[in-house]
């Protein structure tokens, strides 16, 4: 850093900065960890999970924010998720 720079940074307290959580970022909400579960389980079961009827989708709703899945509708109340390029590489 040059010592400009580093003047500016001490000027403004640059220097005590701390990275915000990568779901604050993105607005998704929840807990990665579980996210992280859920995703190796699907990627583990074929990376294709069919859920139907009225069911509390929200776990997949943010692997879908993420980018780890994609949501088809083959008809009303039903939704057929599949796991990413990405999420196949965050799943590990």
């Amino acid at each position: 850093m040059s010592k400009a720079l580093a003047s500016r940074a001490r000027n403004h307290n640059l220097t005590n900065l701390r990275p915000v959580p990568f779901r604050r970022m993105t607005g998704v909400t929840g807990d990665l960890d579980d996210d992280h579960k859920l995703l190796r389980k699907l990627i583990e079961q074929g990376g294709r999970k069919y859920t139907a009827g009225k069911i509390d989708r929200r776990k997949y709703e943010r692997l879908i924010e993420l980018g780890w899945l994609t949501a088809t509708t083959p008809n009303i109340g039903d939704v057929l998720y599949e796991v990413t390029d990405q999420g196949r590489r965050e799943g590990g």
